[in-house]
């Protein structure tokens, strides 16, 4: 039984479920091929310039490197926002990054966030504090005249 979403509102969602099947293929492919490369780094590392190493240091360096693939997947960034925004005071921070495709290392967002928040604080903690807003329009007239009233009148 095929499902078919040719006139879905919903083209993230559609998209998604039309992809599933590629991306299942995609993990299993991206697991054979981490192996692989494993197996190819430790055979590097194992025997660098002809010369044999130890095993052990191979084997930790090959723990020590991280693999990663990145599949080019198109992302509905609009209904990312909407779940973030949706979910915000709900779930923690973290959480929340982790929907967004845009946020590559989620510790170092923390961090940048943190911050900010720093230097927003002591911004305005050094701000001035008085009885109201300042500015021309709230500042009083010393000597109490006020030209307005004076400009019809030629009497």
């Amino acid at each position: 039984m095929t499902l078919i979403f040719a006139n879905s509102t919903a083209s993230g969602v559609s998209l998604d479920k039309k992809m599933q099947p590629m991306q299942m293929m995609a993990a299993i492919k991206f697991r054979k091929m981490e192996a692989a490369v494993q197996d190819l780094l430790f055979l590097i590392y194992a025997y660098n310039n002809g010369e044999a190493r130890s095993y052990d240091k191979a084997d930790e360096m090959v723990r020590d490197t991280t693999i990663q693939f990145t599949p080019n997947v198109p992302h509905d960034t609009l209904q990312e926002s909407q779940i973030v925004k949706n979910l915000n005071g709900i779930v923690s921070l973290d959480q929340l990054l982790s929907y967004l495709s845009s946020v590559k290392s989620i510790p170092d967002e923390m961090a940048r966030i943190k911050k900010q928040q720093a230097a927003n604080q002591t911004k305005f903690a050094n701000a001035p504090s008085g009885d109201g807003p300042v500015g021309p329009e709230n500042e009083s007239d010393p000597q109490g005249d006020d030209d307005s009233e004076d400009e019809g009148d030629d009497s």
